[in-house]
């Protein structure tokens, strides 16, 4: 995130309902109606059972980085941006309210390659994966490693240096492929052209694979293809959803008027050289930056033309699955690995601890007769629990890194788990440390807790813009209890691998350059 909110509200909680385009509608934290007091302590689980397989299934994980949940047509957006996501969830298992445990590229993915959360494995910012890599341990590894320990074929196809392997996120992965530090990001039909082509290859065995497929280009700074830009004009309902949202041109421009960063990476699509305290600028003149209603909606526009293209690359993986048959014997998860304000909050990125930071489209398609789907999950869920869900399939017993998750098998037909903890990045862009930040969500409960105070929402009466701690004593103390002994588990959080010197430099350099050069 670039700049701080002022306030803890956020307009865009009070809006009605949106219906979804894939199905029923469903109690939405970024537009959840008026309702009576929520009750916590009742699950609303609603989730299928699951079977195993007989043989070892292969697995592919999409994460697109920066993807807001509500922007997909299946969640509920008035716009078609996403036809090849919505063929696929209506095939699979949509959960409704899935939240990313930090809303930051590194540890997030993290959290989901190893079903722990960020306190956990150690990673609380992106500049950690410089400053300590990751190194799986036991009770504290990398799924791929496990994976590639039992045989499978593994390969990362990563689109942005924050994901460069020396961070050791690409540990246990056969093949790794992603940006050199100084290289910009790889656009998403290289992402899927790079993965097809690897799983085309001859081998000598049938092996199983596991792929991760990174998409960054609803990241910032939003430059689309022509072609997909032309899709996404700016329309009376465009106009009024964005008005809904509580964005304010007038607030805005106060804010980030004479901040370069914000108008170079969110309004002209041309991220500084170099950044941080070395960045060159060229002798263009100083930009003239006015967030009023147009450039807003252009933001919108661009935002949703990248989401159209990455929906179009992933359509050729699909189409390549239907090609092979390969559904019958993949497990499919489709994840982004937090959300983005585009002015909500009076702020543009992510970073924060709000719901539309954290809370993420997830989508998983099995092969069939392992789970009963088509299924929308409306149960609170977090991406902790992706991993432990999808090798539950496996059987008991055959993986050994099953006991190290936090997080938990959702299918296992017992799962009751009520609450989801979230936390905000403890270097931060530009800033420098910052205060910790952690919130736990139970049922309709948010709290949350920093080292100045703690506040308390109902997110479906009045969401994140009224604090109710005062009303509600009782169920902050229970929830602040609840945190703290989420917070006491911890784990060995990994051996820490060590760069040199220029290794370092380089990774931090390439930080730098996509807006990460804080902390």
């Amino acid at each position: 995130m670039l700049r701080l909110p002022t306030t803890s509200t956020h307009p865009l909680l009070t809006l009605p309902l949106f219906a979804l385009g894939c199905g029923s509608g469903v109690g939405d934290p970024e537009g959840a109606p008026a309702t009576a007091a929520p009750q916590p302590e009742q699950p609303t689980s609603s989730l299928p059972q699951a079977g195993t397989l007989p043989s070892a299934p292969s697995i592919l994980l999409v994460t697109v980085d920066t993807l807001r949940r509500d922007h997909l047509s299946c969640y509920g957006y008035f716009r078609e941006t996403s036809p090849c996501i919505d063929a696929f969830a209506k095939k699979g298992v949509l959960f409704e309210r899935t939240l990313a445990p930090m809303a930051s590229t590194y540890p997030s993915h993290l959290s989901i390659l190893t079903g722990l959360y960020p306190h956990q494995h150690g990673r609380t910012a992106n500049r950690d994966g410089v400053k300590n890599p990751f190194k799986s341990i036991e009770g504290c590894a990398s799924v791929a490693v496990a994976l590639r320990d039992q045989g499978y074929r593994t390969g990362g196809f990563i689109s942005s240096t924050v994901l460069h392997a020396r961070t050791g996120v690409g540990e246990g992965f056969d093949h790794f492929s992603c940006p050199n530090p100084g290289q910009k990001p790889f656009k998403a039909a290289r992402i899927s052209g790079a993965f097809l082509e690897w799983l085309g290859e001859e081998t000598e065995e049938q092996r199983p694979f596991f792929a991760w497929v990174h998409f960054w280009d609803t990241h910032e700074p939003n430059s689309p293809p022509p072609e997909h830009r032309a899709f996404f004009k700016t329309t009376p309902e465009l106009k009024e959803r964005i008005a809904a949202a509580g964005i304010e041109p007038e607030p805005l421009v106060r804010e980030f008027a004479e901040d370069e960063r914000v108008i170079d990476r969110f309004f002209l699509g041309n991220p500084v050289e170099g950044g941080g305290k070395n960045r060159q600028r060229s002798n263009r003149k100083k930009p003239q930056y006015k967030a009023d209603p147009a450039s807003i909606e252009d933001l919108w526009n661009r935002y949703d033309a990248d989401l159209h293209y990455i929906d179009e690359s992933l359509g050729r993986i699909f189409d390549d699955f239907d090609e092979k048959d390969l559904w019958k014997s993949t497990i499919v998860i489709f994840v982004a690995d937090h959300g983005q304000s585009l002015g909500e909050f009076n702020s543009f990125g992510h970073g924060l601890i709000s719901n539309i930071n954290t809370f993420v489209p997830l989508i998983m398609r099995f092969p069939e007769g392992v789970v009963s789907q088509p299924a929308r999950v409306k149960s609170l869920v977090s991406l902790v629990d992706i991993m432990p869900t999808v090798l539950a399939r496996f059987g008991h017993g055959r993986l050994g890194i099953l006991p190290q998750f936090e997080g938990e098998d959702l299918f296992s037909g017992s799962f009751l788990r009520n609450r989801v903890m979230v936390q905000e990045s403890s270097r931060f862009h530009l800033g420098g440390e910052r205060e910790a930040a952690h919130a736990l969500l139970s049922g309709d409960w948010k709290f949350i807790r920093r080292e100045s105070g703690s506040e308390l929402f109902n997110l479906a009466a009045g969401g994140e813009t009224s604090d109710v701690l005062a009303e509600h004593p009782g169920v902050a103390n229970r929830l602040n209890s609840e945190l703290s002994a989420l917070l006491e588990r911890t784990s060995a959080s990994g051996s820490d691998a060590v760069l040199s010197e220029e290794e370092g430099e380089a990774l931090l350099e390439g930080l730098r350059e996509l807006g990460y050069g804080g902390g």
